[in-house]
């Protein structure tokens, strides 16, 4: 069985008018030998080259109050096994490994509607932990260590202010 993508441990690839391709043709990626493959896909993409399938270092960004960031903090992976060579795209079904923690505020009476909507809000979730490791093959993750505080501040929907954080035991948080 074939473990290597020719020479290359991660490889980007883009969605693109309903379609996943490279996001270059250095970035393709070929049989080698005609062996089986198994294919390991993640996101999101780090560009390092060096990833590793089974000790693979996340770091969450705790400024999670825009898209981009809030989506940067989930981590995805897909896995195919024993993949046959093929010149057909290869189906992968993708998985978050992360937990999502969503609180909505609301205020009582004490508060006017227009002077609570002004308020800043900022999620702060204690001992929780923003990297650690994740097995990409067996769909594992583990915290580094645990911290005192960390300050999330969140993406709001309205009153309701969501982050993504690593998976805690209840007893850990």
């Amino acid at each position: 069985r074939g473990k290597t993508l020719v020479g290359k441990d991660s490889v980007k690839y883009v969605f693109k008018n309903g379609t996943i391709e490279a996001a270059d043709e250095n970035n393709a990626i070929y049989w080698e030998n005609n062996n089986d493959m198994d294919i390991y896909a993640y996101y999101p993409y780090d560009k390092s080259n060096s990833v590793s399938v089974t000790d693979h270092t996340f770091t969450i960004p705790t400024d999670q109050s825009n898209e981009l960031n809030y989506y940067k903090s989930d981590f995805l992976r897909a896995v195919r096994e024993d993949v046959e060579i093929t010149s057909s795209p290869v189906g992968m079904t993708f998985y978050h490994l992360m937990s999502k923690v969503s609180v909505t505020i609301t205020h009582d009476s004490s508060f006017a509607d227009d002077d609570f909507n002004k308020l800043t809000k900022v999620l702060t979730i204690n001992g929780v932990e923003d990297s650690g490791k994740v097995d990409i093959s067996k769909g594992e993750v583990a915290v580094s260590s645990k911290k005192e505080s960390l300050s999330f501040t969140t993406l709001a929907n309205g009153n309701t202010f969501s982050a993504i954080i690593f998976p805690q035991n209840r007893n850990d948080v």
